[in-house]
C-alpha cells in the first residue's frame, strides 16, 4: 500500500511540473506564433496591447473570430504581421479587408515580411512592394534597413502618412466611411519597438481615429472553435477541469491496483467442489449397481485383508448409506445452483 502511494505522489508531483513547465512556455510566448498580443518576446505585441488597456481611455479587445465574422463598425482593427502580398488566400483576404473598411472601421494592416524576388502587385489596391535601397555608406550601426526592409509603390488613391529614406512605408486609402491603412513593417508595433524606440505619435496617429481598438488573432491561427477547452477559458474553469483529471486518475489507479479485499464475510466459491467432481465421474464410468462391488475390489486391491461375511454385511450397508448420502447432496447442489 506504501509504494502505490509513493507512486500516486510522484505522478501528481510529475503532472505539477509539466504543467508548470507549459505554463512558463505559455508566458514566454514561445508557443504562440508572432506578432501576437500574447507573446512578451521581442516579436509579440503584448507590451501595446496592455499599455493601451492600462490607459483605459478607449476599450481594447482581441478578436479571435474569423475574418468573414468580424461585425464590429466604427473600429479601429489592426492585423500584425498579415501577408497580403505572396500568400496563396491573398485575394481572398484583401475583398474582406475591403468589405470590413466599407462597415466604417480603420483597418491597419501591418505586413509581416519583406519583399521577395517572386512579388506581385496587388492590382484590387493599386499598390506594390518594393525591398528598400540599402546604400554602401549607410552606417553599419544603422537600424533602419532592418526595421523598415521594403517600401510602396501605390496609386493616387493612396494617402502618404509616413516615409523612410524618400520612399513611403505607411499609406492610407478611404473604402466608403472607412479607410485601410499599410505598414510596410510590423517592427513599430512590437515589443521591441516599445522598449528600444517607441514611435509614440505614429501610434497615436494610427490607434486614435476610431473611438474602440480590436486585435485581430484569427489571422495568426488563433481561432476560436468553439471546444469544451475554448468553453473552460472563458468561464475559468481549468481547475474544476483539473478536479475531474485527478478524480479520473484515482478511479483508474484503484481499479488497476485493487485495495486489500475485505475480510468481514466468508468468500464465496463459485463452482462444483471436489465431492461434487468425484460423484459426477464414478456416475460417467461405474454403474451404480456395480458401485458398491467396485470399492471392496478396489479396497482388496490395495492390500487391506478380506472381509469376513458379516463384515462385508456391514461394510456394504455402510457403503450404501453413503451412496445415497452422496447422490442426496449431489442433487441438492445441483438445484440449488439452477435457482441461482
Amino acid at each position: 500500500m506504501r509504494n502505490r502511494m509513493t507512486l500516486l505522489a510522484l505522478v501528481i508531483v510529475l503532472i505539477a511540473g509539466l504543467t508548470q513547465i507549459l505554463r512558463i512556455r505559455i508566458q514566454a510566448g514561445d508557443l504562440l506564433p508572432q506578432y501576437s498580443t500574447l507573446r512578451t518576446d521581442p516579436k509579440g505585441l503584448a507590451v501595446l496591447f496592455q499599455a493601451l488597456q492600462a490607459t483605459s481611455a478607449m476599450p481594447v479587445n482581441r478578436s479571435n473570430r474569423p475574418l468573414e465574422l468580424i461585425k464590429d463598425r466604427d473600429a479601429t482593427v489592426i492585423f500584425a504581421g498579415l501577408d497580403l502580398f505572396n500568400s496563396p488566400g491573398a485575394e481572398s483576404s484583401i475583398a474582406e479587408l475591403g468589405t470590413l473598411a466599407g462597415k466604417g472601421n480603420r483597418v491597419v494592416v501591418s505586413l509581416s515580411r519583406g519583399p521577395s524576388r517572386f512579388e506581385k502587385e496587388q492590382t484590387a489596391w493599386d499598390v506594390r512592394l518594393v525591398a528598400m535601397p540599402v546604400k554602401q555608406e549607410d552606417d553599419e550601426d544603422d537600424d533602419e534597413p532592418a526595421r523598415w526592409p521594403a517600401y510602396f509603390q501605390a496609386g493616387s488613391q493612396w494617402r502618404i502618412l509616413r516615409s523612410e529614406k524618400d520612399h513611403p512605408v505607411i499609406i492610407e486609402r478611404a473604402f466608403d466611411s472607412g479607410s485601410i491603412v499599410l505598414l510596410a513593417s510590423t517592427w513599430p508595433l512590437t515589443n521591441e519597438a516599445m522598449v528600444q524606440d517607441r514611435q509614440t505619435e505614429l501610434l497615436t496617429s494610427l490607434l486614435t481615429a476610431k473611438p474602440r481598438i480590436i486585435f485581430d488573432e484569427s489571422h495568426l491561427g488563433l481561432v476560436e472553435s468553439g471546444t469544451v477547452m475554448a468553453l473552460s477559458r472563458t468561464f475559468h474553469l481549468q481547475g474544476f477541469l483539473l478536479g475531474l483529471l485527478l478524480l479520473a486518475s484515482l478511479f483508474i489507479w484503484r481499479n488497476l491496483a485493487s485495495f486489500p479485499p475485505d475480510r468481514s464475510s466468508p468468500a464465496r466459491h463459485i463452482g462444483r467442489d471436489s465431492l461434487s467432481g468425484l460423484s459426477i465421474l464414478l456416475a460417467r464410468h461405474v454403474p451404480e449397481k456395480n458401485l458398491i462391488d467396485t470399492c471392496l475390489a478396489e479396497r482388496q486391491k490395495s492390500g487391506e485383508k478380506r472381509l469376513r461375511g458379516d463384515q462385508l454385511v456391514v461394510a456394504s450397508t455402510a457403503a450404501l448409506d453413503q451412496q445415497n448420502a452422496v447422490r442426496y447432496e449431489t442433487i441438492r447442489r445441483q438445484l440449488h445452483i439452477k435457482k441461482r
